[in-house]
């Protein structure tokens, strides 16, 4: 944890804040362009020398919020323009102010932008401060960033880097301390020892290695090896759940501390500080114990499901075959009674009827014709009856296993506590009074035999009715991530009644802190006047999208025409470059941006490897193109061993992100980053993309759509100008629109923030549309058939009259009123990701759960949604840029498959975490290049003299690869030059690929 040299700041960020900034002659115009009392300022020093010192202070600060000691010939093209522009025909001094002025200059800076200097009370006060945030800082860089918001939020000027240093090493080492005191005060020797036994050698194997591999099916063996996990890790969860507490971590501190476990194998871990060590390893059993939970309850709803549906295709094909047999019988009585009726004879042999209908059948036959019916439940449970002995193996197994815990339904409870001791032969099978009315007469007669209970049968009624309160979340778990009962992943009532003001006004969303009627009341005028509107233009023929028609009943409906879209533009110039390798890209971007900073060893003080960019990159890339890190040693002039000890070093998925937030922050600074935007808004957009898996894992399923013979993920990003500035994995199974707020409002830490973003129908469900609109953003999903969207109104039915565009739902404004507190509590707890965002969302817009809250937020949401369509509906323009940036997203999942173009793109991975890896260095490659496209783009487009050139460079987006080649033998040893790059574009003439296009 603690590190005396470990580097605070990047060498990036530290030329941002203390390096002299370099400008050009229209920053220099637009920055020394002073209003009136900066002008007062500048002319109270009588020499010239000292008001350019001003100045440059003032400029300096404004940009850097601290003031750096620039020497004399650093800023000599900014004098002359200071000289030049506001002291003509003065001869420039040789030399800066002197030592009283230069203070004098920085205190009139400070007083202009209201700032001040970190004096001995302050920095006592940010010490104290920075304390209370510290165990949610995890890594002494991020203290660091944390160091400077609130340097920033208290206006207080950026002291020296040795300042920040100072302060940051004292709050680290005291929280350390703390840390490390708290769990030895909160142990016994004899618990800390049974945590470092996760350690011992067990098979040649250390214990954790066994523990840290992810389920990978449902089989009965896989579920045993996950239950004997649990067990084994039981005991020591039970020590974290006391301890974590006293240590008062954070959840995001010890995911973090859980995670290292993760990239350490147990040699490793067991060179490190037993006291950290055990810290860790509590994190990380206090996580995986809940996972291998929910785990368990996934393989019980799983298999549930699959007896059930056994059951119900047996009784479904034995009902068939009854049926086959009754005809049969009819058939054969049939043609017994034309032999007695054609026979010559009084009375007819029983030899001749024994030809037309066996003997044995005749009672059969006797049966089914008095009673045709057939009982399809009866056939079910007989099919439970065959199985029975599967499903002790691995129902039963489960249901002893997962804790469960259920407060609603009280029968429930009593049931499986009855199945628990009846399992544990406890008691007999005989009936308990509660037992009848709970079970109900229709199941009665099928689990009750001489006034005594069928074992197995009642056993799989249980797991059936547990399984219903499953999905709708009123059975949950004691200890679980997914699985929690939805008030539980909210602010608790006491802390909310407590801290409402305080989180409100932290978060800072208007919607939120401003009244619901005064809400209300703008949404219903804005809406009334949108209805107003969108009906006049399509009545008088303004709206030409809209056609209107009469149904069958003699109604008239209207309905939307679609549009052909007009694709963006993504190579065209890039296609005239020469064809580069991707190592040379990698190495001019990494020459430009110095991205690789962001690639620090996971424990900075305990690692002796210098970082090098080359092996990093080789790893990366071995894991995008999909060949891994031992096959990229046998074509590339890089050691297998060299490789795999900087992908364990170096590349995680913590690193892997902040690289492609580096890059795409550097193309977001761009000139023509801005040119891109959609109808001049920064308009983004979310889209999943299946992708194959080589490996067998609990997150990766099958689908007969995508993975016919396999199994595989999603993987899911947040598009921005063809850029991907977020991204993860989520299971093919799990619906994508789940997972949209909390990609956009948790998962998206670069500086890019659309304000619109589009999804396709899968985005949508019953909360988008309220949460993005209590975040100020726009949520804009594309809908193919927007004339069977129900829309809502205010009012009655009777204020639309004459509209043909009109809401048949109508908003409940007293009710919302009502449940305004709750769902402030709702919005903020998910807002603040005070539990996993898409967990809880995945609960509250389930069909089976239901709440007089959820009820008021739908209608909030559809209130919202009502004005999205109308406003759809209206805009043409609109509806082309919500189908534009689905485009983009769609372009920049075609760039991801090409650079996966090897082993079919597959993922290989026996973890979720190796899968996540693999999916971000195939996002850090599609960085690289889209940096590489932009930084062409964007020289060509400065570069460019007209207008119309302008405008021409700016159509191409920076999503193309046929001029890169992603295949070869790879020289990540050999430095490239990289003066290929302006040389082009120095050459380049953009009236060729005009001539070129036109062809």
């Amino acid at each position: 944890m603690s590190n005396k040299n470990s580097q605070l700041l990047t060498p990036n960020d530290l030329l941002d804040i203390y390096s002299t900034p370099s400008l050009n002659d229209k920053e220099c115009r637009e920055l020394f362009t002073f209003d009136a009392e900066e002008t007062k300022f500048f002319k109270s020093f009588k020499d010239p020398k000292d008001s350019i010192y001003f100045a440059l202070c003032l400029v300096f600060f404004k940009m850097k919020k601290t003031f750096m000691d620039f020497k004399y010939q650093e800023v000599t093209f900014l004098r002359n323009h200071l000289m030049t522009r506001y002291f003509p025909g003065k001869e420039s001094s040789r030399s800066l102010s002197n030592v009283p002025n230069q203070l004098r200059a920085k205190n009139m800076v400070l007083s202009l932008c209201q700032y001040q200097r970190l004096t001995k009370k302050l920095q006592d006060e940010i010490l104290g401060e920075l304390k209370e945030a510290a165990a949610g800082f995890p890594r002494q860089r991020q203290l660091c960033k944390e160091l400077l918001n609130i340097l920033n939020k208290k206006r207080i000027a950026i002291p020296g880097y040795t300042t920040l240093q100072e302060i940051v090493t004292s709050v680290w080492n005291q929280e350390n301390k703390r840390v490390i005191q708290s769990y030895l005060r909160y142990t016994k020797e004899s618990e800390r020892q049974q945590v470092l036994s996760l350690l011992e050698k067990t098979d040649e194997k250390h214990a954790i290695i066994s523990i840290k591999s992810d389920m990978r099916t449902f089989n009965t063996h896989d579920l045993w090896e996950e239950i004997e996990k649990q067990e084994k890790l039981q005991p020591i969860f039970n020590i974290a759940l006391g301890v974590l507490k006293q240590l008062k971590l954070p959840e995001t501190t010890i995911t973090y501390y859980g995670d290292l476990i993760f990239y350490y194998t147990g040699t490793r871990l067991s060179q490190l500080s037993p006291h950290m060590v055990g810290i860790y390893l509590l994190c990380y059993v206090y996580n995986r114990y809940q996972v291998l939970n929910d785990n368990l309850i996934e393989a019980f709803k799983k298999k549930t499901l699959m007896y059930r549906a056994k059951a119900t295709d047996y009784a479904k094909n034995e009902a068939f075959k009854h049926l086959d047999l009754i005809r049969t019988i009819r058939e054969r009585v049939s043609q017994v009674l034309v032999t007695i009726d054609t026979y010559p004879e009084p009375s007819v042999p029983k030899v001749e009827m024994y030809r037309s209908l066996p003997q044995h059948e005749f009672l059969t036959a006797a049966h089914l014709l008095v009673d045709e019916s057939f009982d399809k439940d009866l056939l079910f449970w007989k099919y439970i009856d065959q199985e029975k002995d599967s499903i002790k193996l691995n129902l039963r197994s489960l249901f002893q296993a997962i804790q469960f815990v259920d407060i609603e339904h009280k029968d429930l409870n009593l049931a499986i506590e009855h199945l628990k001791a009846l399992l544990a032969a406890k008691v007999d099978t005989s009936i308990p009074s509660f037992i009848r009315g709970w079970m109900g007469k229709d199941a009665e007669k099928y689990l009750i035999a001489k006034e005594q209970l069928i074992p197995h049968r009642f056993e799989f009624f249980v797991y059936q009715k547990m399984f219903q309160q499953i999905k709708s979340n009123k059975l949950s778990l004691q200890h679980s991530i997914k699985h929690k009962k939805v008030e539980d992943e909210l602010y608790a009532p006491k802390r909310w009644r407590r801290e409402k003001p305080t989180i409100l006004k932290n978060l800072g969303y208007p919607k939120l802190l401003a009244p619901i009627r005064k809400t209300l009341a703008t949404k219903e005028k804005d809406l009334n006047n949108l209805y107003a509107l969108v009906n006049c233009s399509v009545l008088d023929g303004t709206n030409t999208f809209v056609t209107i028609s009469t149904n069958k009943k003699g109604q008239k409906v209207w309905k939307l025409t679609p549009y052909e879209p007009v694709p963006d533009n993504d190579d065209g110039v890039l296609s005239t470059m020469p064809q580069r390798g991707i190592v040379g890209i990698i190495q001019f971007v990494e020459s430009q941006t110095r991205f690789s900073e962001v690639f620090d060893p996971i424990l900075p003080k305990n690692s002796k490897l210098q970082r090098d960019i080359g092996l990093i990159m080789a790893v990366v890339l071995a894991n995008a193109i999909r060949i891994g890190s031992k096959k990229m040693a046998g074509i590339s002039d890089v050691s297998e061993s060299a490789l795999l000890t900087a992908e364990a070093s170096y590349v995680r998925v913590e690193t892997l992100c902040l690289g492609v937030d580096r890059l795409n922050d550097e193309v977001s600074k761009m000139p023509i980053f801005k040119e891109w935007y959609i109808n001049g808004i920064p308009h983004g957009s979310l889209d999943g993309m299946k992708i194959e898996t080589r490996l067998k894992n609990i997150k990766a399923r099958g689908s007969v759509k995508y993975f016919p013979l396999g199994t595989g993920v999603s993987s899911y990003n947040e598009i921005m100008n063809g850029l991907s500035i977020a991204g993860k994995l989520i299971g093919s199974h799990e619906y994508e629109g789940n997972n949209t707020f909390e990609m956009a409002q948790h998962l998206n830490t670069s500086m890019i923030k659309p304000s619109h973003l589009s999804t396709d129908k899968h985005g949508k469900n019953s909360l988008n549309f309220a949460l993005f609109d209590f975040v100020e953003m726009i949520f804009c999903p594309r809908i193919p058939k927007v004339h069977r969207e129900a829309l809502w109104g205010f009012g009655t039915a009777a204020d639309y009259e004459g509209y043909i565009i009109k809401p048949t739902n109508f908003v409940d404004k007293k009710f919302i009123e009502s449940e305004w507190d709750n769902m402030q509590r709702m919005a903020a707890s998910i807002i603040t990701g005070e539990a996993s965002p898409s967990v809880v969302i995945r609960k509250l817009s389930s069909k089976e759960y239901s709440s007089r809250t959820k009820r008021a937020f739908v209608q909030y949401n559809n209130i919202v949604k009502s004005h999205f369509i109308l406003q759809y509906i209206h805009d043409a323009e609109f509806r082309r840029a919500v189908t534009d940036a689905l485009n983009r997203g769609e372009k920049y999942n075609s760039l991801y498959r090409a650079i996966t173009l090897l082993n079919n793109g597959q993922l290989k991975g026996t973890s979720e975490i190796e899968m996540e890896i693999w999916n971000q260095c195939t996002r850090l490659i599609a960085a690289i290049i889209h940096y590489y496209n932009s930084y062409v783009l964007n020289e060509l487009y400065i570069k460019a003299k007209t207008k119309e050139e302008k405008a021409f460079i700016a159509q191409f987006l920076p999503t193309a690869w046929g001029h890169i080649n992603l295949l070869g033998y790879y020289e990540f040893c050999v430095e490239t030059k990289n003066d290929w790059v302006k040389d082009w574009i120095k050459a380049f003439d953009w009236k060729i690929p005009v001539k070129n296009k036109e062809k």
